[in-house]
C-alpha cells in the first residue's frame, strides 16, 4: 500500500511537471493569439502593416502571418526579412507584392489567431445614388452617377439582382456580378429584362478596380410596370378639348375578355360614362388637366378620381422619369389636383412635356394602383390638331398589381 501510494505521488509529479513544460513550450502562456486591430487600413502593398493583439509570444521564430484573399488564395509571410518587429502584443510586417484585400490571421506554431478583414491597394471611390424606372412589364431601367475613380484601375461596374436578400437567376442564369459596359460617361444606364410585374426586385450597383477592391454597394428597389402608347383600342392616346364629341377623360386602365381574347390599356371617355374617369382635359377658359371630377363638367354619374402625387418630371419620354423612392414613400403627398398646363409648367425644361405620377382606388379594390402619365408638348403646344378637335397627346405606364408602388420611379 506504501509502494502504491509513493507511486501515485510520484505521478502526480510527472504529470504536472509534463504540464508545466508544455506550458513553457507554448509560443504565449497557452492563450491562442488574438487580433485586436490592423492599420493602417486599407493599406498599400509593400507598405507596413501593424497587426495589434495579445499572445503572438516574444519572438517570432518560425511563426509567421498570413494574407489571404477573397478567393481563398494565401500569401504566408515566412521571409524574416519581411518582418520590422515582433512583440508579443505587436507585430510589423511588409504586405507582399500580390496580396490582395482579404483577411488577415497569425500562424503562431500549431494555434490560428482570428481573422481580420482587410483592404490592399487603392480603393475606388462611391458611386452616385441609384434610380429606376419601369420600362414595361418585364424591364427595369436602373440609373446611376459614375464614380469619381471612374477611368483608373481599370474600374469596372457591375450589378446583382436580388429578392428578399437571395439572388435571381434568370433563364437559369445567376444574375450576380453582371458587368456593364463602361461608357466614360457622367451617367450609366443599364436595362434588366426577364421580370415579372408586380414583384418587386432590389438592385445592387458597385464598381471594383484590377485589384478587386470595390466601392461600397448601391440599391434600389423596384417592379417594373406596363407601358401603353396606344389605347385599348388600339387607337393614339389623346384626350381631347372641352369642344369635342371624342373624349375629354381619360381611364387609366380597361381590361375586358372577349370571345377569349383579352383587350386592355387605357381608353378615353365622354361624360356620359363618366364614372370610369380617373383623369380629364378641360379647355374651357384654362388649359386644365388633372383629377376627374374637379374639371366640373356636367357629369351623368360619379367619376372614379386618380389622386396626383406632388412629384412630376420634366421630359417628353416615360424614360426620363427616374427616382429613388416608392411613391408610398412618406416624402410624398397625394391629393386630388388640377395642373393649369400653360402657368405651371412654362419653363423652357417642359418644352417636350411633363410626366405626372397618380394613384387611383379601381372599382371592389382596397389598394391603390400606381401610374405615371406622359402629357406631350409637341413643337411647343400642348394641343395638337384643329378644333374642335384639338388634343392633348399622352402615355401611360400602369402598374397592374394593386398596392405595389412602383409604376415607374423607385
Amino acid at each position: 500500500m506504501k509502494f502504491a501510494k509513493l507511486f501515485t505521488f510520484l505521478g502526480l509529479i510527472a504529470l504536472l511537471a509534463m504540464t508545466f513544460t508544455a506550458c513553457d513550450e507554448d509560443s504565449t502562456t497557452g492563450n491562442d493569439p488574438m487580433i485586436s486591430s490592423v492599420s493602417p487600413n486599407p493599406v498599400d502593398n509593400g507598405a507596413t502593416l501593424t497587426i495589434n493583439g495579445n499572445y503572438f509570444g516574444a519572438e517570432r521564430e518560425e511563426d509567421f502571418v498570413v494574407f489571404t484573399a477573397a478567393d481563398g488564395s494565401k500569401i504566408e509571410v515566412k521571409d524574416a526579412a519581411s518582418y520590422v518587429s515582433w512583440s508579443d502584443d505587436k507585430i510589423e510586417v511588409t504586405v507582399p507584392d500580390g496580396a490582395l484585400s482579404g483577411t488577415v490571421h497569425v500562424n503562431i506554431r500549431d494555434y490560428v489567431s482570428n481573422k481580420v478583414d482587410i483592404t490592399i491597394g487603392d480603393v475606388p471611390q462611391a458611386i452616385g445614388a441609384v434610380e429606376a424606372t419601369s420600362v414595361d412589364a418585364t424591364t427595369i431601367s436602373v440609373l446611376f452617377e459614375a464614380s469619381p475613380s471612374d477611368g483608373t484601375n481599370g474600374l469596372r461596374y457591375y450589378w446583382t439582382l436580388k429578392q428578399d436578400g437571395t439572388v435571381v437567376s434568370i433563364d437559369g442564369v445567376a444574375q450576380e456580378d453582371m458587368e456593364i459596359p463602361g461608357n466614360g460617361n457622367e451617367f450609366y444606364t443599364v436595362d434588366i429584362t426577364g421580370l415579372t410585374e408586380g414583384e418587386e426586385y432590389t438592385f445592387e450597383v458597385y464598381a471594383k478596380f484590377d485589384n478587386t477592391n470595390m466601392t461600397e454597394v448601391k440599391s434600389v428597389t423596384w417592379s417594373p410596370a406596363s407601358r401603353y402608347e396606344l389605347t385599348v383600342n388600339d387607337s393614339e392616346i389623346e384626350v381631347y378639348e372641352s369642344s369635342s364629341s371624342l373624349g375629354s377623360g381619360l381611364d387609366l386602365y380597361y381590361k375586358e375578355d372577349v370571345a377569349g381574347t383579352i383587350f386592355e390599356g387605357p381608353q378615353v371617355l365622354t361624360v356620359g360614362v363618366a364614372d370610369d374617369w380617373n383623369l380629364g382635359l378641360k379647355t374651357e377658359g384654362d388649359l386644365l388637366f388633372g383629377s376627374a371630377s374637379l374639371l366640373n363638367y356636367n357629369f351623368t354619374g360619379t367619376p372614379n378620381d386618380a389622386e396626383i402625387c406632388n412629384l412630376h418630371f420634366a421630359g417628353g419620354d416615360l424614360d426620363a422619369a427616374f427616382n429613388d423612392l416608392p411613391f408610398n414613400d412618406e416624402t410624398y403627398t397625394w391629393s386630388k389636383k388640377m395642373f393649369d398646363l400653360e402657368a405651371e409648367f412654362s419653363d423652357a425644361q417642359y418644352d417636350n412635356g411633363v410626366i405626372i405620377i397618380v394613384r387611383v382606388m379601381e372599382p371592389n379594390s382596397t389598394a391603390y394602383n400606381y401610374a405615371k402619365v406622359l402629357l406631350r408638348k409637341v413643337g411647343g403646344e400642348w394641343l395638337q390638331g384643329s378644333s374642335p378637335d384639338r388634343y392633348i397627346d399622352c402615355r401611360v405606364s400602369y402598374q397592374r398589381v394593386a398596392g405595389v408602388p412602383y409604376a415607374s420611379p423607385m
